[in-house]
């Protein structure tokens, strides 16, 4: 089988996608990583206070950073977005053997993920923006921004589900790609299918383990492991 493009320029590509993963990391450490108090630090810290799935987003330990800071963080999200689908780009034309769909519904799937994961990271945001006000505000005066906060993670979570289905459905086909189809990834790459990250991240969270820079950071990192091992592969393949 005959690649549709240069091995070496696909893995130009997927080097970009993994740049994609490495800039969204930061983004997320510039977001919400806390400058002071280390007990902020801990995977329980993130998941009750950071997490659309916390009871304790109003009372944020997003609320100590800076608004400059968290709107930085926030807006490369969609930068890195931008590299991650190059990277996917990369991704079809890694994965073309016989036909196009399969590949094609892999990379259309993650590319998804990524761009609505995009728009969940830039809202993350407002967590900092509504915590910072409630603790400005007088005991009377901060019911009504807690119930903003409370729509504000409704609505994260809503987003969230919509990356479930693309990033379902591209990590099953890209699967499937690699153990039955001639395409230049081998099958030990599927274990690195970005869906599996979910399931560490449902662990770390069950055991209140990781820390906030791992728990917090899970998807790119995982992501970043994702591209590199595809980096690897075609190099294999293509000696």
């Amino acid at each position: 089988m005959v690649p549709l493009l240069d091995p070496n320029v696909i893995r130009v590509l997927l080097a970009v996608g993994a740049l994609g993963a490495i800039l969204l990391f930061i983004a997320d450490i510039i977001l919400y990583y806390p400058s002071s108090n280390p007990q902020d630090r801990t995977a329980k810290s993130y998941f009750d206070k950071i997490d659309p799935g916390g009871s304790h987003l109003a009372e944020s330990s997003m609320k100590d950073i800076s608004r400059e800071r968290v709107m930085l963080g926030g807006v490369l999200g969609p930068v890195s977005a931008v590299l991650y689908c190059m990277g996917f780009v990369g991704l079809f034309f890694g994965l073309y053997s016989d036909g196009w769909i399969l590949p094609l519904t892999s990379a259309l799937g993650f590319t998804f993920l990524m761009t609505i994961g995009a728009v969940y990271h830039a809202l993350f945001a407002y967590t900092c923006f509504l915590s910072q006000q409630i603790a400005k505000a007088k005991k009377d005066d901060s019911k009504g921004l807690e119930e903003l906060v409370d729509i504000h993670r409704t609505y994260l979570k809503y987003i969230y589900k919509w990356c479930a289905v693309p990033g379902a459905l591209g990590s099953l086909t890209f699967i499937y790609c690699c153990l039955f189809t001639n395409s230049l990834f081998a099958p030990w790459t599927v274990p690195f299918a970005p869906a599996f990250s979910a399931f560490l991240k449902k662990h770390l969270k069950k055991k209140s383990i990781g820390g906030l820079v791992l728990c917090g950071g899970l998807t790119n990192l995982w992501n970043l492991c994702f591209f590199s091992a595809l980096i690897v592969s075609i190099s294999a393949h293509c000696k």
